[in-house]
């Protein structure tokens, strides 16, 4: 495999990030307004299960040399974030309206601590053979909606994306790439991000009451009358992420642009600090917060969220996130 770094994996992930971006920011406004509501739905259709696989894809090297550093890593970052958000809520509703959660997981901070458990789980169970893990792996993605785990240690979203993430670790890069290179793979990319998003903007007071099933929040019986049936309501729900990951992938350009792709490779400070960032301004700011509820919303707030992705990309918040994700030593004395 060529050395030379694919610009293309950056340039996704820049993509990626800030729709996790826009997606807390519409989170944050779409009460009131159909279109945030219904952007929000499209993004959280596919973003989170593509992250999970670009993890998976990249996680190669880390989990075959049983790199344990690599999982805890993840661990230090989500009690990091954690306690940034303690701090800021704190400092907004006083210290007595703020809390640190570390088992009854919620918020941003999940995702950092469901990478742990991909890591770690990927690591112990690396002799299994793969058709086995992802056999488990999707049933008890279909399973767990009828279970009660829900946020605890965030097991609920961590099985229901483990999936992908795994996917992608047994994905060859250079086959994808070749894949997503197809003209034909390209159009019908095109087609299925169009029609998706039309679908959604029309359906969406029909569809936003099934929005915490697309986020995997709460039981089939919460979400859905006939829940006996939510096993093949993730199924769909497997499937159309499967898509508009595809179709995303496929239109996003391979050659290095230009600060985009630098920025690509920072998404994980992004990931850290974007939330803090935002509910400062709308928390502290007055001015800032009553712009944010005048007109022209979701121009705002996709202006808004690709300036907090170009400044919490900047150095300082990257050497910051370095610093706690470099806290356990960088070299194992296990070898594989």
């Amino acid at each position: 495999m060529s050395q030379t770094r694919n610009a293309r994996w950056d340039n996704i992930k820049l993509v990626l990030i800030v729709f996790v971006v826009l997606g807390h920011i519409c989170m944050e406004f779409s009460s009131s307004d159909p279109s945030l509501r219904a952007l929000r739905l499209w993004i959280y259709l596919f973003h989170v299960p593509a992250f999970m696989y670009i993890s998976g894809l990249f996680s190669k090297r880390a989990i075959r040399e049983k790199r344990w550093s690599r999982a805890v890593s993840f661990l230090m970052l989500f009690i990091f974030m954690t306690v940034v958000r303690f701090i800021v809520d704190a400092s907004i509703h006083g210290i007595k309206k703020a809390s640190m959660e570390f088992v009854n997981v919620k918020g941003v901070p999940w995702f950092a601590l469901a990478l742990f458990w991909f890591f770690l789980v990927s690591m112990l169970i690396d002799k299994v053979h793969p058709a086995y893990i992802l056999a488990v792996s999707f049933a008890l993605g279909l399973i767990v909606g009828y279970t009660k785990l829900l946020n605890t240690f965030a097991l609920q979203k961590t099985i229901v994306y483990f999936p992908f993430f795994y996917l992608g670790y047994l994905s060859d890069v250079e086959k994808i790439d070749a894949f997503l290179d197809k003209i034909a793979v390209k159009i019908a990319g095109a087609v299925v991000i169009i029609a998706s998003a039309i679908l959604v903007f029309i359906n969406i007071k029909t569809l936003h009451k099934y929005m915490n099933f697309i986020r995997v929040r709460g039981t089939y019986r919460g979400a859905f009358h006939n829940y006996e049936l939510g096993f093949l309501w993730r199924i769909l729900s497997y499937l159309l992420s499967a898509l508009l990951i595809v179709a995303v992938f496929s239109l996003v350009p391979k050659i290095k642009i230009p600060f985009i792709t630098w920025a690509g490779r920072k998404t994980l400070s992004v990931y850290a600090f974007h939330f803090p960032v935002f509910l400062l301004l709308n928390g502290l700011i007055k001015p800032f917060a009553n712009w944010m509820t005048q007109d022209y919303i979701v121009l705002k707030c996709v202006v808004l969220s690709l300036v907090i992705t170009a400044i919490t990309c900047l150095p300082p918040f990257d050497f910051i996130v370095r610093k706690v994700i470099t806290i356990p030593p960088k070299k194992d004395r296990s070898k594989a």
